[in-house]
């Protein structure tokens, strides 16, 4: 009853702040209050997916012993393959040509330069 008491709570928290902005302002809500209402929302499900675990662990048998092993493979190919995933496999990608465009820079420098032999101070070029 109280899992369910926090998950509805937290929905109608979430809600209430998308609605109450949207009325006042009559836009979106900002990016930063998103994240802070889907930390609140991710808060209060895996707090009442807790409490819920604890009170059915008894009669929660594995079918499988694999069977934690298949869930975190499917949250993680859910992670994945996410947005936010794919923009973080982009901005890699970025980097590493950034990185690489930028080595490539300086060893071409370094191949260009070459020393040039001293002057005696007379103003000519030419070996001491």
């Amino acid at each position: 009853m109280l899992a369910a008491g926090i998950i509805l709570l937290c929905l109608t928290c979430c809600y209430f702040e998308f609605f109450a902005h949207a009325y006042s302002t009559g836009i979106r809500l900002v990016e930063r209050a998103q994240n802070q209402a889907l930390v609140l929302l991710l808060f209060g499900t895996t707090l009442a997916a807790a409490m819920l675990a604890r009170v059915w662990r008894p009669n929660l048998v594995p079918a499988t012993p694999m069977a934690p092993v298949l869930l975190a493979g499917l949250v993680g190919a859910s992670l994945v393959f996410s947005p936010a995933g794919r923009l973080l496999r982009t901005e890699a990608a970025r980097s590493r040509a950034s990185v690489t465009r930028r080595s490539n820079a300086t060893a071409r420098c370094a191949r260009a330069w070459s020393p040039r032999p001293l002057s005696c101070g007379t103003g000519l070029r030419r070996r001491c």
